[in-house]
């Protein structure tokens, strides 16, 4: 089949005239119909539009491909190229001797030939290279799948190799009881060895940074299993641990640690010191005005023999220091009545100066419903000779006022 006879079947398939088709590619009847008759050869604007009109490939149109081949098809971006290229090698506009029309009509299909096997050829080594980069991607998934594998099984075996390198078949503990006032806190251990051999002994300790280490001996029960219970300091960073002696090796095993026991029963109370100032650099500064604002937060719990507690601010005072010397100091009334509770307070300023260097420091001494007392930096300010009175961290490398 020619080229013209595959515009003209097309052009039938299509339900167009070549007077409709004319009007769409911006050309004459009689245009089309020397196409179709092969008297001439379509530009290649006439022919890169015919493709997209009738929805086949270029190389379709030019049975340089069988027409169902649809996946080599120029897409639109390639179609485009097509465009800028022939544009771009087209030579300029100038007189030329007159040539045969079969010659001109051969030179034209066989340079339209040359230009869309390129492209044709240019899109398949696209489509190749994304595929490619599939193919890449698709091993990349699997590599980092089998790493993922590898990883979790290397973690698998590790915690197989730990759990049978562990003398302890179970285990548990639990707090019984906190004594705030006394500084102490009560657990109830129980361990049972993987390995049983007669006459066995265990020994329970308790370890932390602010205190030595306690040890009480367990007491076997049935199965093997040995409990105790063990007091020691409230604080922060306690671990717990079983030893087992067999009469010759002692083989010890972590039962577990407790990181804020002592942090988690303390109330949070926070606190503002707000003031004016008068005076320059060259001399002390007085303060006109000062006033606090405080407020302490949910209140935290403890479990004594009874059950959880919670711990609340039964008695408080605030104190204001100027360096170490208490200057005023004022109750903190009706603070046990909420768990939430806020004050404002005018303190007097008369008199108070501060000379260069010399700091302001507000403490709030209180019972907690445990029955500790204990005095807790609240704010402070700072007096330099280049500014006037800051807010300051007050907090110290050494002890506090009330501390000495």
């Amino acid at each position: 089949m020619t080229l013209g006879e595959q515009i003209q079947s097309l052009r039938k398939t299509a339900g167009l005239s070549q007077e409709e088709l004319g009007d769409k590619l911006g050309v004459a009847r009689q245009s089309v119909s020397k196409w179709e008759s092969d008297t001439t050869v379509p530009e290649l604007d006439k022919l890169i539009a015919m493709s997209r009109l009738f929805g086949v490939s270029m190389g379709a149109l030019l049975n340089l491909e069988e027409p169902e081949d649809s996946t080599e098809e120029l897409t639109q971006r390639e179609l485009t190229a097509v465009e800028e290229i022939a544009k771009r090698l087209a030579p300029p506009a100038q007189p030329a001797p007159p040539k045969r029309r079969g010659s001109r009509m051969a030179a034209g299909a066989a340079a339209a030939a040359v230009v869309i096997a390129g492209l044709l050829l240019v899109g398949r080594i696209s489509r190749m290279q994304t595929q490619l980069d599939q193919l890449q991607g698709r091993v990349a998934g699997i590599n980092s799948d089998i790493s993922g594998q590898i990883s979790s099984l290397a973690g698998q075996v590790r915690s197989i190799l730990e759990e049978q390198d562990q003398p302890l078949a179970r285990s548990d503990y639990q707090i019984i009881e906190m004594d705030l006032a006394g500084g102490t806190v009560t657990f109830q251990l129980s361990a049972t060895p993987k390995e049983y051999h007669e006459g066995m002994t265990a020994v329970f300790s308790a370890a932390g940074t602010e205190f030595k280490t306690v040890s009480v001996p367990g007491e076997e029960e049935g199965g093997h299993t040995f409990s105790a219970r063990l007091t020691c300091p409230l604080k922060d960073g306690i671990s717990l641990s079983v030893g087992f002696n067999d009469g010759q090796t002692t083989l010890t095993q972590l039962l577990g640690q407790e990181w804020s026991l002592e942090s988690d029963t303390q109330v949070e109370v926070v606190g503002h010191l707000n003031w004016s100032a008068s005076g320059g650099p060259d001399g002390p500064r007085r303060l006109t005005a000062l006033s606090l604002r405080a407020s302490y937060v949910s209140p935290p719990g403890y479990k004594d023999v009874s059950g959880y507690q919670n711990v609340t601010i039964t008695e408080a005072t605030f104190r204001l220091w100027k360096g170490d010397s208490l200057i005023w100091s004022a109750p903190w009334e009706d603070v046990d009545k909420s768990q939430l509770a806020s004050v404002e307070m005018e303190i007097p300023a008369d008199g108070i100066t501060l000379e260069d260097g010399e700091k302001l420091l507000l403490s709030l001494l209180y019972t907690d419903s445990g029955g500790r007392t204990q005095e807790v930096e609240l704010n402070g300010g700072d007096f330099k000779d280049d500014s006037a009175v800051s807010q300051a961290a007050p907090r110290q490398n050494g002890p506090y006022p009330w501390e000495k």
